[in-house]
């Protein structure tokens, strides 16, 4: 059969409106994520063939953006057992949001999300570059965890803009939201989870704040609310936690840093590792101290320290502090099941953020094996 037989067929002006942005946001995900150009064309030459126009053609260009491992760079379906398909849409001031899917990930709970404004007149100030729903509440079986604006990191959206959004009338985005509950020392939440059962879980936005740049410029407050389940039976027998337990004091002019490492925890999607630590001598976070991970080859599996302090009798402390490592973050996994030990080795940091130099003497090794 020859292809241009089908150059006459007559394609409905909406079905070639859904295929042509279905299209768009396969490009913007395969330049963020370096999926293969044969993913995108293979969609666009069965629909522009005009083969099947059925509800099965309309899922495969949805499919492209629709998935969470693609904002991840993963093969497909690649976390069917850990995440869970919701498709749930909820409208408030002619904006709707609609959740796909979600997944309770060791350290995040992960949302994938629509955001159509085909009713909203949206603001016609070429300031505004993106508008961005913030999480008011979030829980877990009743019990309410913290949410937090500084946490919310999104995907497709940092590369759509409000040109985008009035072409296409949506914004395909991942919020990837750390979990603490309001006893702040609990950070692990899948630990205290009965693994045995489903978990009703209630999320709710509050406002879509419009992006001026890296400003907020203002708000669109609402009430955006799902209610359904999840399971992390899956997630947590994945996850695999190595236990630390040893402090490392650093002493240079004047200046003294102890960290004290907790535990590293691998799930199928992030590398973790958390410490305390107190420093005296300078307001200087960690005294520019901070830490490298390298395996038993040599490869960097984290790097950099975050979290916050406070400031009692003299001495910055920390508490839960954390060096993270997205394992799909340079377009190839990591392959935690080949490391034998990770070497973690504490760094002393420049004012521009460079290493000057490492304390090799005072390496921690962790094995995995």
């Amino acid at each position: 059969m020859k292809f241009d037989e089908f150059n006459n067929i007559e394609v409905p002006e909406e079905v070639d409106v859904f295929i042509k942005n279905g299209v768009k946001k396969a490009e913007k995900v395969k330049r963020k994520r370096g999926i293969k150009k044969c993913v995108v064309a293979a969609a666009t030459l069965v629909l522009c063939c005009g083969i099947l126009v059925n509800d099965n053609t309309w899922a495969l260009v949805d499919s492209i953006t629709s998935k969470i491992e693609y904002y991840f760079g993963a093969n497909k379906n690649e976390f069917e057992e850990y995440k869970t398909g919701v498709e749930q849409s909820t409208s408030d001031k002619n904006v709707t949001l609609t959740l796909k899917e979600a997944m309770l990930e060791d350290g995040e709970f992960i949302l994938n999300i629509n955001m159509d404004f085909s009713k909203k007149e949206l603001d016609k100030n070429d300031m505004v570059t993106n508008y961005m729903p913030q999480i008011k509440e979030i829980y877990i079986d009743g019990k309410k965890f913290l949410p937090s604006s500084t946490m919310q990191t999104f995907g497709i959206s940092e590369e759509e803009n409000i040109n985008d959004i009035k072409e296409m009338d949506n914004i395909d985005f991942l919020t990837k939201l750390q979990i603490e509950s309001t006893s702040y020392e609990d950070n692990n939440v899948l630990e205290n989870l009965d693994k045995s059962k489903d978990h009703d879980v209630k999320v709710v936005f509050g406002k879509i704040e419009k992006m001026a740049g890296n400003s907020v410029g203002g708000s669109i407050r609402g009430n955006w609310e799902f209610n359904f389940t999840i399971n992390a039976k899956e997630m947590e027998e994945r996850t695999k936690v190595y236990n630390i337990d040893k402090e490392v004091e650093i002493k240079e002019n004047n200046k003294t840093t102890l960290l004290k490492f907790k535990e590293l925890r691998i799930s199928p999607l992030y590398a973790r590792l958390y410490l305390d630590a107190e420093s005296t001598g300078s307001e200087d976070f960690l005294n520019n101290i901070s830490i490298e991970a390298v395996d038993q080859a040599g490869n960097l599996i984290l790097e950099g320290v975050g979290g916050d302090s406070s400031y009692i009798d003299g001495k910055n402390k920390y508490i839960n502090l954390v060096s993270e490592k997205d394992l799909y973050q340079d377009g190839n996994k990591i392959d935690t099941e080949k490391i034998e030990y990770v070497k973690i080795i504490p760094v002393k940091l420049t004012e521009g953020g460079s290493v000057a130099k490492r304390y090799k003497d005072k390496a921690i090794i962790v094995n995995l094996k």
